[in-house]
């Protein structure tokens, strides 16, 4: 797909505007043209200036947008984090210590010892899932539209 066809021909469209180039006129000829292209040319200037307004008040608004959508994303996995650890922590400290009083005296450090372990294990499968999350591209919509958007004001080749 060229650069055009995928953001909607806007370069045709640029190319409509701003009008067909013409070879340059005699002498006597150019003080007319300039007259009769002159609103034209300013019309056209217009267009595309109008155009390259709108195009770029629509990204600034796909950003407020997204902008939003992280900042109720962070304060999501911040909420959630914080339950979670405290919550956790809570039901580990109780389980761990009513495991351990279960077992006869001379068992309970191997008991500990595996608890131990087990904790740690699981604590980093969540490290490794907190990373994982994390590593979602902030932005990528606007970021993908300003792609599109450079295809279509680069000329074709």
């Amino acid at each position: 797909m060229t650069p055009a066809e995928s953001c909607g021909l806007l370069w045709p469209t640029l190319c409509a505007i701003v009008g067909p180039t013409r070879a340059p006129n005699t002498s006597s000829h150019r003080m007319a043209d300039t007259e009769q292209t002159s609103p034209g040319l300013l019309k056209s200037l217009r267009n595309v200036a109008v155009h390259l307004v709108a195009s770029c008040r629509t990204r600034a608004e796909l950003f407020a947008v997204e902008f939003q959508e992280e900042r109720y994303r962070l304060i999501e996995l911040l909420l959630m984090a914080g339950a979670a650890l405290m919550l956790g922590s809570l039901a580990l400290l109780l389980l761990s210590f009513t495991l351990i009083l279960l077992f006869p005296v001379g068992q309970r450090i191997y008991v500990a010892l595996a608890l131990v372990l087990f904790y740690g294990a699981a604590a980093i499968l969540l490290v490794m899932r907190v990373k994982r999350r994390l590593q979602d591209e902030a932005f990528s919509e606007t970021v993908n539209q300003l792609k599109k958007d450079w295809e279509c004001l680069t000329p074709p080749e």
